[in-house]
């Protein structure tokens, strides 16, 4: 059982992209600084705009993302404290990285409603508003052979 999201006239299967190492889907915006899992090229949507996380034979969604970045949204390319706020960078040692949770500036719907900050099961039918760029699931049917 296939999970679809339709952005526009493309698909994608999020279970592709899992692996050992990568078990949550990022969507966002694509940016040089920013490298999301699903990255849409369109200022409609903020670059930490959501997250799947894949669980027990669900997908849920989560507005906002866990990112390395420094919180105030600066980033160090040595990925250690930069210059622009000394001692505040999320990632001061770049061997053991600290994360911070990024909330978009847009908000993330699903079905029109805004999402619980624990995150909510996809279902099929359920249409996503990330920002302003509008994801429609479908999860077919199982079907037994």
């Amino acid at each position: 059982m296939e999970t679809l999201l339709h952005i526009g006239n493309k698909s994608f299967a999020p279970s592709r992209y899992l692996s050992r190492q990568r078990t949550v889907i990022t969507i966002g915006r694509h940016t040089e600084a920013v490298h999301n899992v699903i990255a849409l090229d369109t200022s409609d949507i903020d670059p930490f705009q959501c997250q799947l996380t894949y669980a027990d034979g669900q997908w849920t969604i989560r507005s906002g993302q866990w990112r390395t970045e420094c919180p105030k949204g600066l980033r160090s390319s040595r990925q250690h404290a930069c210059s622009f706020c000394p001692g505040c960078c999320v990632n001061p040692v770049p061997a053991h990285p600290h994360y911070s949770w990024r909330q978009p500036l847009l908000p993330t719907l699903v079905n029109g409603q805004p999402l619980p900050d624990h995150g909510l099961p996809l279902r099929n039918g359920d249409v996503i508003m990330a920002g302003r760029v509008e994801i429609r699931v479908a999860i077919p049917p199982f079907t037994s052979q």
